[in-house]
């Protein structure tokens, strides 16, 4: 090689050493760790992860139609109202998880805009049949799981600290009640269907577990609870996704109950695991503000939302509506989590046993189904 090209290629090999070793560099200061984001993504916030093992699994009814859903799914196919009339104003944007809360904006702050379905639900869209899960109990549809950590009085009077864990289970709708005897005959059908379980945690142990269903709900010691390992299994009403402790007919209780007999119907059908698609969140009781924790990018715009997921109880001049039971067939949607959230962290959750007869939330103490 002639001793000028021998004198060039030194220069440029000194070069092309010191570009490799700044992006050497480069690459391991601002590539991410496989391991150690593996180590971060699964430590929750001051050892929540060790709560997680309770998370309950559902079992849908075997001829369930309509299967959990994903909220941010369920606003491609509604668009804002205020009451029964468009909301103009807000028709042309795509509402998503990051932006529904600015629907705040309008109206009573929100509160009086309902999320309305595009189709009419009375013809039974096939969108609203949800996310079947998979053979392996997987689902598409998200499961937000809301820790909240507060202070609470014993039976005693002294305060004593307490882990609420709440997970809250989407439908994109809600089957009401069929007359046993009229099939064609229901109440209570709602587009968006939003129940929840909270299991509540003592000095790290679960304690008792609270099951919404309807208007109402029940709260049970933990031990009493059927379990798949560690995690209480829960039986959902067909259609109507009320959560019960055992599978079988469940009678609701009808104002005429001496001449209606109404039932929830739960079996042991298609197995729903939500610990295998979690958003999970922390509350600050005070602020009642939301921080994701798992994934920490998850959104919570949603949260935000003060209206309702679904549609608005039509007028009685509508040729839908009809009164079945005491009780209108189309009914207004559900209120969003916070206000599930502000309803359970309440005395009578603190204090089941000390609930009004009245009252729908009471501890039951015995094994389910004795």
């Amino acid at each position: 090689m002639p001793r000028a090209a021998r004198s060039i290629s030194r220069p440029l090999a000194v070069v092309w050493f010191l570009v490799i070793a700044i992006l050497l560099f480069i690459y391991r200061t601002y590539t991410p760790n496989p391991k150690a984001s593996m180590a971060t993504s699964s430590k929750l916030s001051e050892g929540l992860h060790d709560y997680l093992k309770y998370v309950p699994v559902i079992y849908l009814h075997d001829d369930e139609e309509f299967f959990p859903s994903n909220m941010a799914d369920f606003l491609l196919y509604v668009e804002p109202y205020l009451g029964l009339e468009p909301l103009k104003h807000a028709h042309d944007r795509q509402l998503t998880l990051d932006n529904v809360n600015q629907l705040n904006n309008f109206g009573d702050r929100g509160t009086n805009v309902f999320l309305t379905s595009r189709d009419d639900p009375s013809t039974y869209p096939s969108w609203m049949q949800g996310n079947k899960p998979s053979t392996a109990g997987r689902s598409d549809a998200v499961v937000p799981v809301v820790f909240v950590k507060r202070t609470i009085e014993d039976k005693q009077g002294q305060d004593i600290q307490v882990v609420d864990m709440f997970s809250f289970y989407f439908y994109h709708f809600n089957a009401g009640p069929r007359l046993p005897k009229k099939s064609s005959q229901f109440f209570g059908d709602h587009i968006g269907d939003l129940e929840h379980s909270i299991v509540r945690f003592r000095d790290g142990k679960p304690e008792t577990i609270f099951l919404s269903r309807h208007a109402s709900a029940s709260i049970h010691t933990y031990e009493s609870t059927q379990k798949l390992g560690s995690r209480p299994i829960l039986f959902a009403g067909k259609g109507t996704h009320a959560l019960y402790g055992i599978e079988g007919n469940h009678e609701y209780i009808m104002e005429d109950k001496d001449s209606t007999v109404i039932l929830d119907y739960t079996s042991k059908g298609t197995l729903w695991d939500p610990s295998k698609n979690l958003w999970v969140y922390e509350l600050s009781p005070e602020q009642m503000a939301l921080t994701a924790i798992e994934p920490s990018d998850a959104p919570t715009s949603w949260y935000e939302f003060a209206g309702i997921w679904g549609d608005k109880t039509y007028k009685e001049d509508d040729p839908r509506q009809d009164v079945v039971c005491g009780v209108p067939k189309w009914v207004n949607g559900p209120a969003g989590v916070p206000y599930k959230i502000i309803a359970r962290i309440s005395p009578g959750m603190n204090q089941p046993e000390k609930v009004p007869v009245s009252e729908p939330s009471v501890l039951v103490k015995r094994p389910w189904g004795t």
